[in-house]
């Protein structure tokens, strides 16, 4: 009886043996790589004609027809394939901006504008001066603000607002939470309007794109900018780079 219990617990012992060999023999050898492998997001722009399907593991956050790429999230072994490819044209990493700074002051008319004269071409200002035909007081030209949003209930911005998108949030509600998208939106186009001060384009069309500080983030603003037919395309930001 002894000698039976203790062969069934032989056989026990073996095939729980067996059961974990087996385990080791279906698990790939970099499986504890790959659950601690780093992720990276990235930037990737393939050769022009090259149509890339989904690529596994991918998670993307952006995709850019007109560049032939996107932007999103993946391993560091993926990210090192496709800098390999020759399919692949760019690879970048994801990097941030430096911050955004802003400047206060409070002057009837901005420092700028009359340093540069831009009122004198405006029209029905004292000393105005005839000029190439346009509309140098912005009427009609559509400037887009991309930066930290717009805060286009401000009395000096709100008539001149007419819309955007927010990257950070996902909608279209670009308002300005810290203030230099707002800063920019002011001295190009701040209304004349006795209230505050005036920009260089008083009656220019203002639209925002709100971003985080990730260049993925720029050339999605700048694709935004582009398809919506924007005259003109304001940026102010500080770059942060890292040499040797």
């Amino acid at each position: 009886m002894k000698i039976q219990e203790k062969n069934n617990k032989l056989r026990s012992v073996s095939s729980v043996t067996i059961i974990f060999l087996l385990i080791i023999a279906i698990v790939p050898p970099n499986f504890a790589y790959q659950k601690k492998e780093q992720l990276v997001d990235a930037i990737v722009l393939f050769e022009n004609g090259v149509i890339v399907d989904d690529i596994p593991g991918v998670d993307y956050k952006y995709r850019w027809e007109n560049l032939n790429g996107f932007a999103g999230r993946m391993s560091y072994s993926t990210f090192k394939e496709l800098e390999k490819s020759d399919l692949v044209r760019f690879i970048e990493i994801d990097s941030e901006l430096g911050t955004f700074e802003v400047y206060h002051k409070e002057e009837s008319l901005d420092w700028g504008v009359d340093h540069i004269d831009a009122e004198k071409v405006w029209g029905g200002t004292d000393g105005a001066l005839e000029v190439i035909p346009g509309n140098p007081s912005g009427l009609g030209v559509k400037v887009c603000i991309i930066d930290t949003g717009i805060y286009y209930t401000h009395d000096d911005l709100n008539d001149n607002y007419e819309g955007g998108i927010d990257l950070i949030d996902g909608d279209n509600d670009p308002l300005d939470e810290e203030g230099h998208g707002t800063m920019c939106a002011g001295i190009i186009g701040a209304e004349d309007n006795t209230i505050g001060y005036i920009g260089v384009a008083p009656n220019v069309s203002l639209y925002a794109v709100r971003i985080s500080k990730t260049y993925s983030d720029i050339v999605e603003a700048l694709t935004w900018a582009i398809n919506n037919e924007m005259d003109v395309i304001s940026m102010s930001w500080t770059f942060h780079f890292e040499i040797g």
